[in-house]
């Protein structure tokens, strides 16, 4: 089990995140390529051999550690830290929100709005960003080709 917890400021919500193996520690380090240092961030992953009793009890020690709102962000819908995450959450009858299918678009999102919104705002915005940045981007360059070729034909007609 791998587990990081970046400096806290108390009045900023807590994004944690949780995977298979070291996807989330990556997804954080990209994240802070792009947006810079950012705090309040945790990360918790689940390497092989790693028994999923003791993953619940980081979990449960996790989500214990921080008063502020926590957003967690897991890999997989189904999976082993999903499930522990769900599993530990109902045995503490909390409240914590939690989105699947991470990916950095999402990850992104949800650094920058944080703060300013409410969590079913934050929750759909999370969403949204993680749906809209999954594309076909053969089709992508083919629409933006297409589009540069009819400019062309409407500048060399003038």
């Amino acid at each position: 089990m791998k587990l990081y917890c970046s400096d806290l400021k108390e009045d900023l919500p807590v994004i944690i995140l949780m995977s298979h193996g070291p996807f989330a520690e990556a997804l954080l380090e990209s994240a802070r390529l792009i947006a810079g240092e950012i705090e309040n961030a945790a990360y918790l992953c689940l390497e092989e051999g790693d028994n999923p009793q003791d993953f619940r009890k980081e979990i449960e020690k996790l989500l214990n550690s921080f008063a502020q709102r926590k957003i967690v962000m897991v890999d997989l819908l189904g999976g082993t830290p999903c499930n522990s995450f769900v599993s530990v959450v109902n045995s503490l009858k909390s409240e914590v929100l939690a989105v699947s299918g991470m990916n950095l678009p999402m990850l992104l999102e949800v650094i920058s709005s944080r703060k300013s919104m409410t969590d079913a705002e934050l929750s759909d915005c999370a969403q949204a960003a993680g749906k809209e940045s999954i594309c076909n981007i053969n089709e992508k360059f083919s629409l933006y080709r297409m589009k540069q070729e009819d400019k062309n034909d409407c500048v060399n007609q003038n």
